[in-house]
């Protein structure tokens, strides 16, 4: 069981203390929290994280075949799902989204959306 972490804050319970979440929300959470987070920006977890960040630095044309390999890095820890597929698109305006379509160790699937300001 975690706490709830939602738009960069957790979340508050009701009573004062904190949301939780477990089972798979906790796993789809776990997950969006490696791909969201830079790699090497947790000091006592040096390889927790994704590097989607670097994204932008990359030409055009690599970039796509970079997040897909970068998800794949980011997730692998993961034991509990595996990656099907990932999509990269970028807008016109300097931005772009990751998306990652994952199959459950319970037989369910998912998709986690990430998205990179350039």
């Amino acid at each position: 069981m975690e706490i709830k972490f939602e738009a960069g804050r957790y979340v508050r319970g009701a009573c004062g203390g904190f949301e939780t979440v477990a089972g798979r929300d906790e796993l789809l959470q776990r997950a969006l929290m490696r791909l969201s987070a830079r790699r090497g920006g947790f000091f006592l977890m040096p390889d927790f994280g994704s590097e989607l960040h670097t994204l932008f630095a990359m030409k055009k044309s690599q970039r796509a075949a970079a997040a897909r390999r970068m998800v794949y890095e980011a997730l692998a820890p993961e034991t509990q799902l595996q990656v099907r597929d990932v999509e990269y698109t970028e807008s016109g305006d300097g931005t772009a989204r990751v998306s990652a379509a994952l199959a459950l160790a319970d037989g369910g699937s998912a998709r986690l959306d990430v998205s990179i300001v350039g």
